[in-house]
């Protein structure tokens, strides 16, 4: 009795009484070859998942990248501007301050309420 089930067609030709034992093991073979089309095309799906997640990580990465440079040149501009400040009240830092924080308020509120109604459509 031969039990090459899984072996290609072809091979276990030194087999005796084939005819029983291939007819028999047909359905398993079929199942087998089912599975194994199974695990290759999560394969495939598994390293297609990996290339998407990859891409997404950099992407991700970048973006926050880019946040952190645009928040550290939002913040030399109000530095510039609360210099300038300095200057324009001949020396008087909390005029400068006071300025500058309205100023910076009134840019952020401004900015949500643009975002708001972009967001609204």
């Amino acid at each position: 009795m031969c039990l090459i089930l899984s072996a290609p067609r072809g091979w276990g030709r030194g087999c005796t009484g084939g005819g029983p034992v291939e007819r028999e093991g047909y359905p398993l073979r079929t199942l087998i070859e089912y599975i194994i089309a199974l695990l290759d095309l999560a394969a495939a799906e598994g390293r297609r998942f990996r290339r998407g997640l990859t891409s997404l990580l950099v992407g991700s990465v970048l973006i926050l990248i880019a946040g952190l440079l645009i928040l550290g040149g939002i913040g030399i501009c109000i530095s510039g501007v609360y210099a300038g400040f300095i200057s324009v009240f001949h020396g008087s830092i909390f005029w400068a301050g006071i300025v500058t924080g309205l100023l910076t308020i009134f840019f952020a509120g401004a900015m949500l309420w643009v975002g708001k109604v972009i967001a609204r459509g």
